[in-house]
């Protein structure tokens, strides 16, 4: 929910109409488009955590490998040097994420180790 009242009514929708749109995406066969969606997922998320980050952690657990892969592509655009409103959230729900490290398919597992790699630079 848009729960904020900073946001204006029709940036609220906006933003479900995108996610709603983007996460349509997440399971194309098409490499780069599941990387540009992922980008534009986790800049959104840095937008409105409280939306987006429990619609990631929901896709975490997709019979679908290419959404799991897309969701921790995504992550790795919430993360920042600088203090960001997603990182309360995101202290709470990391481990989760962590874990598609041990994911079987392989993909979606090096990108848990790219991600890690980017946090870690």
């Amino acid at each position: 929910m848009c729960q904020d009242s900073s946001w204006e009514p029709l940036t609220c929708a906006s933003i479900f109409f995108s996610r709603d749109v983007l996460f349509r995406h997440f399971e194309s066969p098409e490499e780069g488009t599941r990387n540009v969606v992922a980008e534009c997922v986790g800049k959104l998320a840095l937008v409105h955590p409280q939306t987006l980050l429990p619609k990631l952690q929901e896709n975490l657990t997709s019979g679908s490998a290419f959404v799991r892969s897309t969701v921790v592509t995504a992550l790795k655009y919430t993360i920042s040097d600088q203090p960001q409103p997603i990182d309360g959230l995101l202290h709470s729900c990391i481990g989760e994420f962590l874990a598609t490290i041990g994911d079987p398919d392989l993909v979606c597992c090096s990108e848990m180790m790219a991600v890690c790699r980017f946090i870690a630079a």
